[in-house]
């Protein structure tokens, strides 16, 4: 898989700094979703996915504490999945749902993540 990465510029036009922080709401992960509320935090999705999935899922912000009035910050996204773990029947097992999900659902994205992007007054 080409990894993916998307950034967000954020911008601060107030009058006080602000600081940004993000929470996960959901993750769709080959036609499964979980979601914060159903026995699941934010902090609990992201667990999820460090620990049971072989991608991983980044998200840097290169600066939190943005000045007010014009001050910028970003928030850059990023999902790899290195083609080779180490462990064959664990990457067989993922290319072989893969490759079963596609089949199914031509089109359609594996992976849907969503997410809160939060500025808020410092």
């Amino acid at each position: 898989m080409e990894n993916y990465e998307k950034t967000v510029e954020v911008h601060n036009k107030g009058e006080t700094k602000a600081k940004l922080s993000y929470e996960f709401i959901s993750f769709e992960i080959l036609g499964e979703t979980f979601e914060v509320g159903d026995n699941f935090t934010s902090e609990d999705l992201e667990n999820k996915i460090e620990q049971e999935y072989p991608f991983k899922i980044n998200v840097e912000i290169n600066n939190d504490n943005i000045s007010e009035s014009n001050g910028k910050g970003e928030f850059k996204i990023t999902v790899s999945w290195p083609y080779e773990s180490g462990d064959d029947e664990l990457d067989t097992y993922w290319g072989n749902k893969a490759y079963e999900y596609y089949s199914l659902n031509p089109g359609e994205n594996s992976l849907l993540i969503k997410m809160n992007l939060i500025a808020s007054q410092a």
